[in-house]
């Protein structure tokens, strides 16, 4: 966010909850962990309730890591309890501001008293990245994404537990492989069925949707016990759209006593040949079985994504396919596909000069497009190719 021309980075946790079960408590771990590394810290109350022991308690967190802390009681739209007013004080963090965010009350001075507390200590935040490249993970829900990220960068970046929807806003990490730095995104679980979407699913969806424009590569994860669903097929669909270095990763293998890594890529290769020459990984999050190997092909994998062909290369390339299969006539016509030049990378993308461009039909244009794969070891990557008009008009 800005505040009167200075950027600054907002992050909203968890809410901290402290009933004894498993989840709250990596909830609250990964809050407070979050925490540890910020300049100021807004401590919101309920301006509705009382100060209750669990508020003591936070504000004993935060204590112990003696950072600036500022006190803000929301939902003061009306006139404030006087006691609630009161005991705020006893929390330590001296006068508490008030705000009420649905009505816009007092937000503006709130901005002023941030702006003030950073005064001796404000930096202006780079925009300089400190990464390399940037990764996206997206699958359904349960799929395992939490708990792969957390793998990849041998920390407890994002909360993994078996219960759905546990992610909503995208969580980021950075892991290193070979002598880059990646960026990774974890994503909420997509839910691509429009029958079944609520207001949290569209909300959700259009976050991971903003992180996959973001990456150049897509992680797709299935769990090995559903890769077969439709909604699997619809995620792999969506995200080819996007033209992005795209890699299948097949999760929670160590569930399976027996399997066979070929049938399981035949099976989705039918489904989908779009994705036939797809690399296809198997690994277990939990178990760190196959995550190396991840690593590693993901370096490997961008040097192709973002290569460019020469020119004479590929022309030659043009010509010999041409003498080996030419394009049929068209309305009793000869196609001439006379020039061939790369226009961009990350995604490749080519564009081919012909005198009858509407003349090459979609398998001719799929052929091409296989062929090129082939001939530049680009299998495994979305190429895309424009038939585009001459310019010399006696063509």
């Amino acid at each position: 966010m800005s505040i009167f021309n200075k950027d600054y980075i907002l992050i909203d946790s968890a809410g901290i909850n402290y009933e004894k079960n498993a989840l709250t408590e990596k909830i609250n771990k990964n809050t407070f962990k979050n925490i540890s590394g910020e300049t100021l810290i807004l401590f919101l109350l309920d301006g509705k309730k009382k100060i209750e022991l669990s508020d003591f308690n936070i504000s004993h967190e935060l204590r112990r890591y003696k950072k600036n802390i500022l006190l803000v009681v929301n939902k003061c739209e009306g006139k404030m309890d006087p006691f609630l007013y009161n005991d705020s004080y006893k929390l330590g963090f001296g006068k508490p501001h008030l705000i009420s965010t649905e009505h816009k009350i007092g937000i503006g001075d709130l901005m002023i008293l941030i702006d003030e507390r950073f005064k001796e200590k404000y930096q202006q935040m780079s925009s300089e990245k400190n990464f390399d490249h940037s990764i996206a993970i997206v699958g359904q829900t349960n799929t395992g994404k939490s708990t792969l990220i957390n793998k990849l960068c041998k920390s407890e970046i994002s909360i993994a537990s078996s219960k759905p929807f546990l992610t909503l806003d995208p969580v980021e990490g950075q892991f290193m492989s070979g002598e880059k730095t990646f960026r990774i995104f974890d994503t909420a679980g997509m839910i691509l069925n429009s029958n079944k979407k609520t207001k949290i699913d569209k909300v959700a969806n259009f976050e991971t949707d903003r992180k996959i424009r973001l990456s150049e590569i897509i992680l797709i994860l299935m769990d090995i016990n559903n890769y077969w669903e439709k909604s699997n097929k619809r995620i792999i669909k969506k995200v080819l759209d996007e033209s992005r270095c795209t890699i299948l990763v097949i999760n929670k293998i160590d569930t399976k006593d027996k399997f066979s890594e070929s049938y399981i890529k035949e099976q989705i290769f039918k489904d989908l040949p779009s994705v036939r020459d797809f690399s296809i990984f198997f690994v277990s999050a939990k178990k760190g079985q196959g995550i190396d190997k991840l690593k590693k092909y993901l370096s490997e994998s961008l040097l192709k994504w973002s290569k460019r062909i020469e020119t004479s290369k590929l022309n030659k390339w043009l010509k010999d396919t041409l003498n080996i299969n030419p394009p049929p006539l068209f309305n009793g016509k000869h196609i001439k596909l006379k020039y061939i030049s790369q226009i961009s990378s990350k995604p490749p993308k080519f564009k081919i000069f012909s005198n009858i461009p509407r003349g090459i039909k979609e398998n001719y244009k799929k052929y091409l497009i296989n062929n090129l794969k082939k001939n530049f070891n680009f299998d495994g990557y979305s190429v895309k190719l424009e038939i585009t008009k001459s310019r010399n008009p006696y063509d």
